[in-house]
């Protein structure tokens, strides 16, 4: 089997997946996420026998003047990405913005920061996105987020955080 049918086959069985668990959260199944089909994966070895991916979130285009996320939240990989319109369907916002540093928000899928990062490490290489992933570990359903300034791995989603962390939807 070829690697990009092998990889098509892999995302498929993710969207599965992730239309089960939100059928047992008791509400409508959200339509499909694009960025998961530009996802970048990242090889980060064997887990149980089948091999553990990271993989990068692309932001969203921003449109000027444009629709903006109802709610915002944060959370790990079983928080699908995209637009929240309603809070009875939380998505992780996929055009986050800090506004202390005017910088977007990374988003990264089935990883967590390792404990050795800190402030310095995010701000050096928050442009410079291989560098940036020497700094996560793999860890299923967590996701782990940085703009230049903050930084934070999440498991949970949360609507608190946004504002502590001064990131906000940028459209």
């Amino acid at each position: 089997m070829d690697k990009s049918k092998k990889m098509k086959d892999v995302q498929q069985v993710k969207a599965r997946k992730l239309e089960e668990e939100v059928d047992d959260w008791g509400i409508d199944s959200p339509p499909k996420q694009q960025a998961m089909s530009n996802a970048h994966e990242f090889s980060m070895g064997n887990v149980s026998g089948g091999p553990a991916e990271i993989m990068y979130m692309p932001r969203t285009k921003t449109i000027l003047n444009g629709p903006k996320c109802f709610k915002l939240y944060l959370g790990g990989s079983q928080l699908p990405e995209g637009m929240t319109e309603s809070s009875m369907k939380p998505q992780s916002c996929s055009s986050f913005k800090c506004f202390k540093c005017d910088k977007k928000v990374h988003r990264f899928v089935n990883a967590e920061w390792n404990e050795d990062v800190d402030y310095m490490f995010v701000r050096n290489y928050n442009t410079n996105l291989p560098e940036l992933e020497k700094g996560l570990s793999l860890k299923a359903g967590s996701s782990a987020y940085a703009c230049q300034c903050k930084f934070t791995s999440l498991f949970d989603f949360s609507e608190e955080l946004c504002g502590e962390l001064n990131w906000m939807c940028g459209g």
